[in-house]
């Protein structure tokens, strides 16, 4: 009766162990699913919220920390509260991504606002694909700039207001209206030590710096603005990354002020000889981003095979009233952490197959001699200087752990291969104990 029962026990026990077995081999696709957004990465510790309609019910977005949402086109305008602390400058960044493999429409987008208590208008941002008609993360950022009047210059309670904007032909495209995700942080630039300049300093007119030449290093370009690790960051010199088409990949640029930064991005050949093949329009997009993910210049370029470069010259030098002037270069405000964007169309696939194509970066960097007019923060100003945490260093320039494939996921199976080890072994021990009793 007693070896009955060990038997019995032995069956549950082996069942369990099996049921165990299926749960984890299960927990590794089920993590490691294609996620319909990409490989983009969050930064580690991103909150998941749900923008609403009523201002009333609106999640609230706390500064340092990442957070997660999503947006359709039928959701209308979806509200996000943050509370502004006054004295600096608000950056409230918003990254949408697009499902992978989506094709867009001229003008598919989003529409970012900052708006009042009272319902007033702060600031806009649009982000939408222009001439670039393919899946790749799309940002845009609104500010809250303190002035002596305005009904925006007060310390408190504001509101983020998020929309999808669609393109002629979006209803004829399905995929354009699906949702798409956002990457949502909130970023407050502290008042300066001392009074800063009042008005925007002269255009540089010297020639930017010359791209280098040499042998280039190699690179691995983060997979997100929080995924810049010290192997995504670059510098002075020439760098080499290997990007799959239809992938988006991030570095790392590190610029104090009165520093002047010019980059060139080369896709390199595709065809034995350099002999050229199927042209792709828009095939290569780069872009270089302010700390706070905000655009200051891009540029696209054609494939046919055959090496194509993107340009990209700052315009001036890194200074304080930057922030007065018009267009791209009022991104060009604080020192820190720059990030050099490279996107590839997946219509290069079809064309070239989906093997990785080789990158080059020819980073050039230049003093302009402003660096002793540079205006200094009280304190710690976080991302607002070089080597300050955020993108490119400390908790926000941590690799996520948890990415497929990453060390969240070895853990995970260590442990997981531990934990049926132990219970294994101990299954044994019983069996053997019912063996001896029977």
């Amino acid at each position: 009766m007693r070896g009955r029962r060990v038997r019995t026990a032995w069956r549950g026990g082996a069942g369990a162990v099996l049921g165990l077995s299926l749960v984890l081999a299960g927990t590794g696709p089920v993590a490691a699913a294609q996620d319909p957004f990409g490989d983009y990465a969050f930064a580690p510790g991103t909150r998941t919220v749900r923008g609403v309609a009523s201002s009333a019910e609106a999640p609230v977005l706390d500064g340092g920390t990442p957070y997660r949402s999503s947006v359709r086109p039928a959701d209308g305008a979806l509200y996000y509260r943050v509370e502004l602390p006054g004295g600096g400058e608000s950056y409230a960044s918003v990254v949408a991504v697009p499902p992978a493999g989506t094709r867009l429409t001229y003008g598919d987008g989003v529409r970012v606002t900052l708006r009042n208590p009272a319902g007033g208008f702060c600031d806009s941002a649009d982000a939408n694909a222009a001439g670039t008609l393919w899946a790749r993360p799309l940002g845009a950022v609104v500010e809250q700039t303190p002035r002596p009047t305005g009904q925006c210059a007060a310390p408190g309670t504001y509101y983020v207001v998020v929309e999808r904007t669609t393109g002629h032909g979006t209803d004829e495209v399905a995929p354009s209206l699906d949702a798409w995700a956002l990457d949502l942080r909130l970023f407050t630039e502290p008042a300066p030590r001392t009074a800063p300049p009042a008005s925007a300093p002269p255009r540089a007119t010297s020639t930017p710096p010359a791209p280098p030449g040499g042998t280039p290093r190699e690179r691995e370009g983060g997979k997100g603005p929080a995924d810049l690790g010290d192997a995504a960051r670059v510098g002075p010199g020439t760098w080499r990354d290997r990007l799959r088409p239809g992938t988006t990949r991030y570095y790392a640029l590190p610029l104090d002020w009165g520093q002047r930064a010019s980059v060139e991005v080369e896709l390199g050949s595709a065809v034995a000889g350099g002999s050229g093949g199927k042209t792709v329009a828009s095939a290569l997009r780069a872009s270089l981003d302010s700390p706070v993910r905000a655009e200051v210049v891009s540029d696209a370029a054609f494939y046919a095979g055959t090496p194509a470069s993107a340009h990209l010259d700052a315009g001036a030098p890194v200074a304080f009233a930057n922030r007065y002037a018009g267009g791209g270069l009022r991104a060009l405000r604080f020192p820190g952490t720059y990030v050099v964007r490279v996107s590839l169309s997946p219509e290069l696939a079809a064309a070239y197959g989906d093997e990785p194509l080789g990158v080059v970066l020819r980073v050039a960097v230049r003093d302009e001699g402003r660096a002793g007019k540079a205006v200094t923060y009280p304190g710690d100003a976080g991302i607002f200087q070089v080597g300050g945490h955020g993108a490119g260093s400390g908790p926000e320039g941590e690799r996520r752990a948890a990415a497929p494939g990453g060390a969240g996921m070895r853990w995970l199976a260590v442990g997981s291969f531990a934990a049926g080890l132990a219970l294994v072994g101990w299954l044994g021990a019983w069996r053997l104990r019912g063996r001896r009793a029977a």
